[in-house]
């Protein structure tokens, strides 16, 4: 690609990935097609920052109008001005989110008016309606590199809110709060309701892994049934593989003794899934044999599946026979398309060969290719550019290009 193409390659890029945000076919989708629209606009904003009054009209989304201006905010205030002039007095959940880009974006040299912008948002978070506590959740993550005060805030003002509307919004909360401080988090997931605390306290142990396996462990362990304790600690021991081999090697053991005493066959798929995944972390090997005897057992194939998915970062070449060896044909796909997007980063070129054998009829094609391109697009661009503009569902195929961009504009 000479010094023109790669010049022009950004503004074409944005205009693929404007048509398949815009497309009507997302609009099913309607959360993914906010989200995707706010993304694209982002682009837009860096991109080509003159189309930025048209892509919002065109939209008509005071959402579109506030991001581009909080993109813009540095870089050409007297545009981001103007944007924001056309946001009206009503703000949503992805208007309030842009208010606090802007925030943190003009911070550095007007303090004084981030403060006055985060207090707006704030206090119209109930303008929100249903997405109120999301839409704090989601300003909190924005504010906690800059500010952790006051995203906690934020957080705990989520939390409130959450509880006040019978619970609803408190997984926000608390998934917002894992990030920050684990303890917020975990303080917060305790205290929702009975029907939600254990599914929070799940999230936070498994968060808490990388970071403090001994508090991850400690609170896996207030979990009694097996179901539930054994595919935690599998997770939370493929979390912790790197550091504490040792320890992981001992939950993983843990959690297959466990599996044995699960009866519901949902439960018991779950788990060995988890514990395959884990020994696939430590020693690809034992994943292997595991899965064979599973597999062997259940006279079913997709421990096979699982393995083949989970190895095919550290042995594609393997990971593409076992795959293949797989006589079911759906589950030979779904095979296929797990170890296409596990081994994308380190061979992407077998990555996209195995995506390219993946039948027409299978139902989650789509997907699959656009795990693949975006797991691919740091270690081969161009591969990846290919194989996202291949995608012909728009949805999918705009979330495969946005990452496309986020590498070429880097």
């Amino acid at each position: 690609m000479n010094a023109d193409e790669d010049m022009r390659r950004p503004v074409w890029l944005l205009d693929q990935l404007i048509d398949a945000a815009r497309s009507p076919s997302t609009a099913s989708y309607q959360e993914t097609r906010e989200r995707l629209l706010v993304e694209t606009a982002k682009f837009v904003a860096a991109v080509s920052p003159e189309r930025s009054e048209q892509f919002a009209r065109s939209n008509g989304r005071d959402s579109l109008l506030a991001t581009m201006a909080a993109r813009l905010a540095v870089s050409d205030p007297a545009r981001s001005e103007r944007l924001l002039n056309g946001v009206g007095p009503l703000w949503d959940r992805w208007t309030l989110v842009a208010m606090a880009e802007l925030a943190v974006a003009v911070a550095p040299s007007d303090p004084r008016r981030a403060k006055k912008v985060l207090n707006e948002a704030a206090s119209r978070a109930h303008q929100a309606g249903k997405e109120k506590t999301k839409a704090l959740a989601d300003m909190a993550t924005v504010v906690a590199p800059s500010d952790p005060r006051r995203a906690k805030h934020l957080i705990e003002l989520a939390a409130r809110m959450g509880k006040e509307d019978r619970h609803v919004g408190v997984h926000d909360a608390a998934m917002a709060a894992i990030a920050l401080d684990l303890r917020l988090a975990e303080r917060i997931a305790t205290s929702a309701g009975p029907r939600l605390n254990g599914l929070l306290l799940a999230e936070v142990a498994r968060a808490a892994a990388a970071t403090d396996p001994d508090r991850a462990v400690k609170i896996a362990r207030s979990f009694k049934e097996p179901a539930e304790l054994a595919p935690l600690l599998a997770d939370i021991a493929a979390k912790m593989a790197t550091h504490k081999w040792s320890q992981a090697d001992s939950l993983i053991s843990e959690a297959d003794q466990l599996a044995r005493r699960i009866m519901d066959q949902r439960d018991h798929t779950v788990t060995m899934t988890s514990v395959i995944k884990a020994l696939a972390t430590r020693d690809p090997d034992r994943a292997v044999e595991r899965a064979k005897a599973i597999a062997k057992d259940t006279g079913r194939p997709w421990p096979t599946g699982v393995v083949a998915g989970a190895i095919g970062a550290a042995q594609p070449e393997r990971a593409e026979r076992i795959a293949t060896s797989i006589e079911n044909g759906l589950e030979r796909t779904a095979a296929l398309a797990a170890a296409a997007e596990a081994m994308a980063a380190v061979d992407p070129e077998r990555a996209e060969r195995l995506c390219e054998s993946l039948p027409n009829t299978y139902f989650a094609l789509q997907e699959a290719l656009a795990h693949t391109a975006i797991a691919m697009a740091r270690a081969d661009i161009d591969r990846a550019e290919e194989l996202a503009l291949s995608i012909t569902h728009p949805h999918h195929r705009a979330e495969a290009l946005l990452e496309v961009l986020r590498v070429v504009t880097a």
